[in-house]
């Protein structure tokens, strides 16, 4: 219970990576803000997962004006923001010829414009808190057809390190995580012979499991990592160096 009586915002978590860091938060004594965009059952199913201390708030990051809302009904709710964790992402495959403008804005705009607006909101109403961004491990792997995803998620790790000198007098930490192959989202969908071609370039031989990254954020946002700010964490068995 590291986390006692602190406030959550996790976006992004009603599946996958985001509902196992926002009921690892929970565990961890975390009163949660379940953020969703279209998916109310899947939200309404980590809400069950997460207990009574969490609350679902629908909202799509892309916008900055629902990011406010967000973090205004957090505050309406529970009256405060302690850890603010920037989860919800989009890849959209395609390759160079085929991208379009609106592929274009609608990734940059979830993976990158809408956590920096959520930063600058929840940490109006921080004092000694902790945001971990989710960015990704394809900023130093990269993959065919996902460059501008990896550009969005390299943008939000660059964010974080020079936020990470602007909040410190706030005593805010901000730092990032970066996964690599992890199961969930879009490895439950990829052909089996193409995740397992994605498997052998893990030192470790297997996927990442969700509650893997639950547990780095989960030491990002206590007390343990009390000295760590600026950081950028690879969490990919070792992808990045295979």
């Amino acid at each position: 219970m590291r986390l006692r009586d602190k406030v959550a915002i996790v976006t992004g978590s009603s599946r996958g990576i985001g509902r196992a860091i926002a009921v690892r938060l929970a565990k961890e004594g975390c009163k949660v803000v379940i953020n969703y965009h279209e998916d109310l059952k899947a939200a309404e199913e980590t809400k069950e997962l997460c207990g009574k201390d969490s609350f679902a708030i629908k909202a799509d990051v892309s916008k900055v004006s629902e990011c406010k809302d967000l973090v205004d009904e957090t505050i309406k709710k529970f009256g405060k923001v302690d850890i603010l964790v920037n989860n919800a992402g989009i890849v959209i495959r395609k390759q160079l010829q085929d991208f379009t403008e609106k592929d274009w804005d609608i990734t940059i705009d979830t993976n990158l414009k809408g956590p920096f607006f959520l930063i600058q909101y929840a940490s109006k109403h921080m004092q000694n808190g902790s945001i971990i961004n989710i960015s990704a491990a394809r900023i130093v792997k990269h993959r065919a057809t996902t460059a501008t995803y990896a550009a969005s998620k390299a943008g939000l790790a660059s964010l974080t390190q020079g936020l990470a000198l602007e909040l410190a007098d706030k005593k805010i930490r901000i730092n990032a995580v970066a996964p690599g192959p992890t199961r969930s989202g879009q490895y439950e969908t990829l052909p089996e012979a193409l995740v397992k071609q994605v498997v052998e370039a893990v030192p470790l031989k297997r996927l990442g499991e969700p509650e893997e990254i639950a547990n780095v954020v989960a030491f990002l946002a206590s007390d343990e990592a009390s000295f760590v700010n600026g950081s950028v964490i690879l969490v990919d068995g070792g992808y990045h160096v295979g």
